[in-house]
């Protein structure tokens, strides 16, 4: 995965971050499942 763009915020509780990214699918799909099982993610878009 290669890191086309990436934008973070930050409050005071919360990060939230946007990130363009390419490469194969296969990998979007193992970024995506992992993304999904970590608990400290609070909401998740894509």
């Amino acid at each position: 995965m290669k890191v086309v763009r990436s934008v973070q915020h930050k409050t005071e509780h919360r990060i939230s971050g946007r990130w363009i990214l390419i490469g194969s699918a296969e990998n979007h799909k193992k970024l995506t499942a992992y993304l999904l099982n970590d608990s400290n993610i609070q909401e998740l878009s894509f």
